[in-house]
């Protein structure tokens, strides 16, 4: 009885709200953790955003969810902050010294929420709902903004039909709807009947459908909010620090479990309350509860992958993804109708200085005859002329690569890279290799380009791993083998397929997760823009020869590049590098197993 007294005041004193950045995806995991202050993009996640693309108003059909002509009710509202996040921390101890510091469905979400933020409310008038909103204001930030304070808990399939069957409570019980709000796929969170009945401008949307959404639309959410765009994920992020440290603004105080950092729990700096509720894999599978949070963005990836935020229980980021649409994530809505885009400067911080040689890089680009993606044009045209590259010979097949060490002066970093993708395909000597790597379009001669695209299992030798006496390990699509060390995988004698962590050395040593993207770009072939273009200032000559997805389509040739690393993330997912021809940045993120992606492999 004491403990319900304890939540019943506690209920009516405090409440909490998330918040999010969208840069590069940082490196998770360990003692080589990416630490530069910003590791997000604006758009990936898994999976990588080509493009923080422009929003506009999306015009709502008359049969979307209004059940009332009037805005969702709002009460006046205030805001407090604390000024640091000890003096959270430390007032959190003593407020709620009663309240389980781990991750449980039996304590109510008001428990959960920040007794030093004063909290507003507004009322969904289609099931009269009433939530707690926080507006997000930062000192000194150009930012300003509603959110919820919890997450969205709406279910009425008759109102809205795109819920029925797409939207569950964990556990299928009602009483957890209560605590984290419901999950929904995306294509529920957007409402896509309400898309596709739009008379001014039906999209066809869903899982296995392209309809290239990136513009803001109301969704699920009540009338007077809308669902958030990848942009405005960014946005917040940014304006809460960036991405290394938004993740900690916006977890709430208590309920993040433990994970061997002093970093689980969050100092809920501005009432977000973010609670690790998980999500949906599978009618049968739940993944994550107690350690993540995943909240839905309005923006498509592709046919198969929407684009959302995640915050975990071992760092304080803020991660930006993709990933299947049929998952079941959480919905946050921001106040307001759904606004055009600002330019995507707005969510990206400023990289005022490259590398010394960049000048010069780029003067020589023009040597080189085209600058946008051809095909045609022979892999030696686009190394850096300004780089004397050493070469390897692959021993299995005798082909020749070049290689290139990589050690930026005043950098504790010195390492040898391929400064191409490999292209090693006999599959007599490595049977893993059958139908699990391919040339673009299947045509030979775009290998002698592009190298191969190779799935996970391809890349990592799953084969040799299963038959390792020493250390078997049974890894593949659907199977999950915790591999995360370094494993030589389809490389040659003496170099092996790089670990994120590797991956995530090499983007710190170069700068940071904001510029290493631009430094690791090819001269030529990435089109145009100026910061989507490279200046391959220590020769690893990436190029944007995108990637084969598991459906035997070829996504973002000329925009992006995808690098396999060994490291596992789910039975489904494992973790790459990825850059794109909007930024100069350089992303983590994950993504199915079966994508066809490249590899370069760094010597022993």
């Amino acid at each position: 009885m004491k403990w319900n007294k304890l939540l019943t005041v506690l209920s009516c004193t405090s409440f909490f709200w998330a918040c999010a950045e969208l840069e590069i995806e940082g490196i998770s995991g360990g003692e080589d953790e990416i630490s530069s202050s910003s590791e997000m993009e604006s758009g990936d996640s898994e999976k990588s955003s080509s493009s923080q693309k422009s929003e506009f108003s999306l015009s709502k059909s008359s049969s979307s969810k209004k059940d009332s002509g009037k805005e969702a009710g709002v009460s006046s509202s205030s805001e407090k902050s604390l000024s640091s996040s000890s003096a959270l921390r430390d007032d959190a101890k003593s407020s709620s010294s009663a309240i389980p510091k781990e991750w449980s469905w039996e304590v109510p979400q008001s428990a959960r929420l920040n007794p030093e933020i004063k909290y507003d409310t507004m009322i969904d008038p289609r099931d009269n709902h009433v939530y707690k909103i926080v507006k997000i204001a930062p000192e000194g930030k150009n930012y300003s903004q509603v959110w919820m304070a919890e997450n969205l808990n709406y279910a009425d399939s008759v109102k809205t039909p795109s819920l029925k069957g797409s939207n569950w409570c964990y556990n299928d019980d009602e009483k957890n709807c209560k605590v984290g709000g419901r999950y929904y796929t995306w294509a529920a969170a957007i409402d896509s009947v309400a898309l596709a009945n739009d008379p001014k401008e039906p999209l066809n949307c869903g899982y296995g459908k392209t309809c290239a959404l990136n513009h803001g639309i109301q969704g699920i959410c009540p009338d007077g909010w809308h669902l958030p765009t990848i942009d405005e994920w960014g946005k917040l992020s940014v304006a809460l620090g960036n991405a290394g440290v938004a993740g900690d603004s916006l977890k709430a105080l208590t309920g993040w479990n433990y994970a061997g950092t002093a970093d689980n729990n969050g100092t809920d700096k501005y009432g977000f309350a973010a609670l690790p509720t998980g999500r949906r894999i599978s009618a049968t599978r739940w993944e994550k509860v107690g350690s993540d949070v995943y909240f839905w963005s309005s923006t498509e990836q592709n046919a198969s992958d929407a684009r959302y935020s995640n915050i975990n229980n071992i760092y304080t980021k803020f991660y930006i993804y993709q990933n299947y649409k049929y998952y079941g994530q959480s919905v946050r809505c921001v106040k307001g109708e759904p606004v055009a885009a600002s330019s995507s400067s707005s969510a990206k911080s400023s990289s005022s200085s490259a590398v010394s040689s960049s000048s010069e890089a780029e003067s020589s680009s023009s040597l080189i005859a085209s600058k946008s993606w051809d095909w045609d044009i022979p892999k030696e045209d686009y190394f850096n002329p300004n780089i004397k590259y050493d070469t390897m010979i692959d021993p299995r097949d005798k082909q020749v690569y070049r290689i290139v060490k990589i050690a930026p002066e005043g950098k504790d970093y010195s390492q040898v890279w391929m400064a191409e993708n490999l292209n090693y395909a006999d599959t007599a000597q490595m049977p893993i290799l059958k139908k699990q790597s391919w040339c673009y379009h299947d045509d030979e001669k775009y290998c002698k380009v592009s190298g191969r695209y190779y799935t996970w299992m391809a890349a990592i030798d799953s084969a040799a791993l299963a038959a390792d006496t020493a250390n078997p390990l049974v890894c593949g699509y659907g199977k999950e083998c915790g591999l995360a060390r370094s494993v030589q995988g389809v490389c040659p004698d003496g170099w092996h397929l790089p670990t994120r962590h590797e991956l995530g050395k090499l983007i710190v040593a170069l700068g940071n997760s904001e510029i290493a993207g631009r430094n690791l770009k090819s001269l030529s072939g990435w089109g145009p823009s100026a910061e989507g273009r490279g200046i391959d200032a220590y020769g690893f000559t990436a190029l944007p020869v995108g990637r084969r997805l598991e459906s035997g389509s070829y996504q973002k040739v000329s925009t992006d590049n995808y690098f396999w690393s060994t490291s596992e993330y789910t039975e489904y997912e494992a973790e790459y590098m990825n850059m794109n021809n909007i930024y100069t940045k350089a992303y983590m993120y994950r993504g199915s197993k079966y994508n066809g992606q490249n590899v370069r492999c760094v010597k022993n």
